[in-house]
Protein backbone atom coordinates (compact mmCIF):
# COMPACT_ATOMS: atom_id res chain seq x y z
CA UNK A 1 0.00 0.00 0.00
CA UNK A 2 1.29 3.46 -0.91
CA UNK A 3 1.35 5.90 1.97
CA UNK A 4 1.72 9.57 1.09
CA UNK A 5 4.10 11.57 3.28
CA UNK A 6 3.53 15.34 3.08
CA UNK A 7 6.11 16.75 5.51
CA UNK A 8 9.23 15.83 3.52
CA UNK A 9 7.83 17.34 0.31
CA UNK A 10 6.01 20.30 1.84
CA UNK A 11 8.62 22.94 0.91
CA UNK A 12 8.68 21.78 -2.70
CA UNK A 13 4.90 21.73 -2.91
CA UNK A 14 4.63 25.22 -1.41
CA UNK A 15 7.21 26.57 -3.86
CA UNK A 16 5.54 24.86 -6.83
CA UNK A 17 2.11 26.13 -5.76
CA UNK A 18 3.65 29.60 -5.43
CA UNK A 19 4.81 29.27 -9.04
CA UNK A 20 1.25 28.44 -10.07
CA UNK A 21 -0.01 31.43 -8.10
CA UNK A 22 2.53 33.70 -9.82
CA UNK A 23 1.43 32.34 -13.19
CA UNK A 24 -2.21 32.98 -12.37
CA UNK A 25 -1.40 36.52 -11.24
CA UNK A 26 0.48 37.15 -14.48
CA UNK A 27 -2.52 35.93 -16.46
CA UNK A 28 -4.93 38.04 -14.43
CA UNK A 29 -2.73 41.09 -14.97
CA UNK A 30 -2.78 40.42 -18.71
CA UNK A 31 -6.55 40.24 -18.69
CA UNK A 32 -6.99 43.36 -16.59
CA UNK A 33 -4.11 45.57 -17.74
CA UNK A 34 -2.57 44.26 -20.98
CA UNK A 35 -2.79 47.61 -22.76
CA UNK A 36 -1.39 49.47 -19.76
CA UNK A 37 1.51 47.04 -19.43
CA UNK A 38 2.34 47.36 -23.13
CA UNK A 39 2.15 51.17 -22.89
CA UNK A 40 4.49 51.12 -19.89
CA UNK A 41 6.99 48.96 -21.78
CA UNK A 42 6.78 51.27 -24.79
CA UNK A 43 7.21 54.37 -22.61
CA UNK A 44 10.27 52.86 -20.93
CA UNK A 45 11.73 51.93 -24.32
CA UNK A 46 11.06 55.42 -25.72
CA UNK A 47 12.93 56.97 -22.81
CA UNK A 48 15.84 54.57 -23.29
CA UNK A 49 15.99 54.60 -27.09
CA UNK A 50 14.90 58.14 -27.95
CA UNK A 51 15.08 58.79 -31.69
CA UNK A 52 15.39 55.09 -32.57
CA UNK A 53 11.82 53.92 -33.33
CA UNK A 54 12.97 50.49 -34.52
CA UNK A 55 14.79 49.89 -31.21
CA UNK A 56 11.76 51.15 -29.24
CA UNK A 57 9.53 48.64 -31.00
CA UNK A 58 11.98 45.76 -30.56
CA UNK A 59 12.54 46.50 -26.85
CA UNK A 60 8.87 46.90 -25.97
CA UNK A 61 7.81 43.84 -28.01
CA UNK A 62 10.62 41.80 -26.46
CA UNK A 63 9.59 42.86 -22.97
CA UNK A 64 6.00 41.78 -23.61
CA UNK A 65 7.21 38.46 -25.04
CA UNK A 66 9.27 37.79 -21.89
CA UNK A 67 6.34 38.59 -19.62
CA UNK A 68 4.14 36.11 -21.50
CA UNK A 69 6.96 33.56 -21.36
CA UNK A 70 7.10 34.04 -17.57
CA UNK A 71 3.38 33.23 -17.36
CA UNK A 72 3.76 30.06 -19.46
CA UNK A 73 6.77 28.87 -17.50
CA UNK A 74 5.22 29.60 -14.09
CA UNK A 75 2.15 27.57 -15.05
CA UNK A 76 3.95 24.68 -16.69
CA UNK A 77 6.82 24.30 -14.25
CA UNK A 78 4.52 24.90 -11.28
CA UNK A 79 2.22 22.07 -12.40
CA UNK A 80 5.19 19.82 -13.09
CA UNK A 81 6.66 20.69 -9.69
CA UNK A 82 3.47 19.82 -7.83
CA UNK A 83 3.18 16.52 -9.69
CA UNK A 84 6.81 15.55 -9.04
CA UNK A 85 6.55 16.49 -5.37
CA UNK A 86 3.40 14.39 -5.03
CA UNK A 87 5.24 11.52 -6.72
CA UNK A 88 8.13 11.88 -4.28
CA UNK A 89 5.74 12.04 -1.31
CA UNK A 90 4.17 8.76 -2.36
CA UNK A 91 7.49 7.05 -3.01
CA UNK A 92 9.35 4.73 -0.70
CA UNK A 93 12.48 6.90 -0.76
CA UNK A 94 14.02 8.23 2.44
CA UNK A 95 12.54 11.40 3.85
CA UNK A 96 15.80 13.29 3.24
CA UNK A 97 15.88 12.31 -0.44
CA UNK A 98 12.21 13.25 -0.80
CA UNK A 99 12.90 16.61 0.83
CA UNK A 100 15.97 17.43 -1.25
CA UNK A 101 14.45 16.37 -4.56
CA UNK A 102 11.13 18.14 -4.00
CA UNK A 103 12.72 21.32 -2.67
CA UNK A 104 15.01 21.53 -5.69
CA UNK A 105 12.15 20.96 -8.12
CA UNK A 106 9.89 23.44 -6.33
CA UNK A 107 12.62 26.08 -6.09
CA UNK A 108 13.48 25.72 -9.76
CA UNK A 109 9.84 25.86 -10.80
CA UNK A 110 9.54 29.24 -9.10
CA UNK A 111 12.95 30.81 -9.79
CA UNK A 112 13.38 29.95 -13.48
CA UNK A 113 10.15 31.70 -14.60
CA UNK A 114 10.92 34.60 -12.28
CA UNK A 115 13.90 35.24 -14.55
CA UNK A 116 11.52 36.02 -17.42
CA UNK A 117 9.48 38.46 -15.31
CA UNK A 118 12.61 40.30 -14.23
CA UNK A 119 13.96 40.23 -17.80
CA UNK A 120 10.72 41.70 -19.16
CA UNK A 121 10.96 44.80 -17.01
CA UNK A 122 14.68 45.19 -17.69
CA UNK A 123 14.27 44.61 -21.46
CA UNK A 124 12.00 47.60 -21.86
CA UNK A 125 14.90 49.79 -20.65
CA UNK A 126 17.93 48.13 -22.24
CA UNK A 127 16.63 45.90 -25.05
CA UNK A 128 15.54 42.28 -25.22
CA UNK A 129 18.94 40.59 -25.27
CA UNK A 130 20.50 42.82 -22.60
CA UNK A 131 17.41 42.38 -20.41
CA UNK A 132 17.69 38.64 -20.71
CA UNK A 133 21.40 38.63 -19.96
CA UNK A 134 21.00 40.92 -16.94
CA UNK A 135 19.32 38.07 -15.06
CA UNK A 136 21.10 35.11 -16.65
CA UNK A 137 22.33 33.89 -13.26
CA UNK A 138 18.74 33.72 -11.99
CA UNK A 139 17.82 31.59 -15.02
CA UNK A 140 20.83 29.35 -14.52
CA UNK A 141 20.08 28.92 -10.82
CA UNK A 142 16.44 28.03 -11.51
CA UNK A 143 17.18 25.71 -14.42
CA UNK A 144 20.08 24.08 -12.60
CA UNK A 145 18.12 23.33 -9.45
CA UNK A 146 15.21 22.03 -11.53
CA UNK A 147 17.56 19.73 -13.42
CA UNK A 148 19.20 18.37 -10.27
CA UNK A 149 15.77 17.91 -8.68
CA UNK A 150 14.50 16.08 -11.76
CA UNK A 151 17.56 13.82 -11.74
CA UNK A 152 16.87 13.07 -8.06
CA UNK A 153 13.27 12.21 -8.99
CA UNK A 154 14.59 9.80 -11.62
CA UNK A 155 16.79 8.20 -8.96
CA UNK A 156 13.73 7.89 -6.70
CA UNK A 157 11.76 6.24 -9.49
CA UNK A 158 14.58 3.77 -10.24
CA UNK A 159 14.97 2.93 -6.55
CA UNK A 160 11.22 2.42 -6.27
CA UNK A 161 11.09 0.28 -9.41
CA UNK A 162 13.91 -1.94 -8.15
CA UNK A 163 12.60 -2.29 -4.60
CA UNK A 164 10.99 -5.51 -3.49
CA UNK A 165 7.23 -5.42 -3.39
CA UNK A 166 5.69 -5.32 0.05
CA UNK A 167 3.51 -8.28 0.89
CA UNK A 168 -0.20 -7.48 1.17
CA UNK A 169 -0.96 -10.20 3.72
Amino acid sequence: MIKFSFKPVSIGIILALSALLAGMLHGMAFGAKEDSIKKMFKSNAQAAFAGKPNEVEKASAGAWKYLKRAHYHFMGLGAMGVALCMFAGASRASDILKMVASTLVGFGSFVYPLHFTLSAFKASHVGKHAGHEAYALVAQLGAGTSLVGLLAMIVISIMWALAKEESTS
